[in-house]
């Protein structure tokens, strides 16, 4: 039986090094909420709420572990549907191999897809605090309350490490990100905020990002906000001063 991946030791003189891992069996919750207003249509405030177990690791730990998950989709107020999914996690966060039933659906496949965003791209070696690294990230707008779907905007992001607190146990990577559509996107959209990453165990434990979405090319009046929030049963910690 292979045993479970660990954080290797570091000093704080070579860095932090910003990897996921998870023992298989570990079963992890997560809430996401995405709220919009989007000028002259329905608000959308909509939630997910995610159960992910992990199974085995993929080749040479800590390489990559796949993972199941139960998805209950829903628009607040209302009562859930449900879906399950497959996929694979790599060390730097890359998220491969996804597979579900609910992908070709107008609300549920964009949760489906927005898993990615669980698990922010996150560089190849140790870095120190301040130091910034990018990355790209897709995100899926479930916005049942419009006349034609919204397609997915691509945006290339930019992350840094602010800092690493917590106790040994559990030591907390507070990572801030700033994401611009890509040229040529027909939905552009600004966002910033906060990744909160448990570098000792190896996963994500949330997110508080803001922004706004432009889609006057498809005759929406004005840019409207967009406000996503993820968490895990364990509240994320408040993010140093930067």
């Amino acid at each position: 039986m292979e045993a479970p991946a660990r954080a290797p030791k570091q000093s704080p003189d070579e860095g932090t090094l910003l990897a996921y891992w998870r023992d298989a069996g570990r079963t992890v919750d997560y809430e996401v909420r995405l709220q919009a207003t989007p000028v002259g249509f329905s608000e959308l405030d909509a939630f997910a709420r995610i159960s992910e177990k992990a199974g085995p690791t993929v080749g040479t730990a800590p390489a990559a572990f796949h993972a199941e998950a139960s998805l209950a989709v829903g628009e607040v107020g209302w009562a859930p549907d449900h879906v399950s999914a497959t996929y694979a996690v790599r060390r730097t966060g890359s998220l491969e191999n996804l597979a579900s039933s609910g992908l070709g659906h107008p609300v549920l496949g964009a949760y489906v897809h927005n898993v990615r965003l669980l698990y922010p791209a996150l560089p190849d070696d140790r870095v120190r605090n301040g130091i910034s690294w990018g990355g790209t990230a897709i995100l899926h707008l479930p916005m049942a309350g419009l006349p034609f779907p919204l397609p997915p905007i691509r945006a290339r992001t930019r992350m840094t490490l602010l800092g690493v607190s917590g106790p040994v146990d559990q030591r907390i990577a507070n990572i801030a990100v700033k994401a611009d559509s890509e040229q040529g996107q027909v939905v552009r959209a600004r966002l910033e905020g906060m990744y909160y990453v448990d570098v000792t165990n190896g996963r994500s434990l949330g997110a508080a990002v803001t922004g706004t979405v432009d889609a006057r090319a498809l005759m929406l009046a004005e840019p409207f906000p967009v406000t996503l929030t993820v968490r895990t049963e364990s509240s994320p910690p408040r993010s140093p001063a930067k």
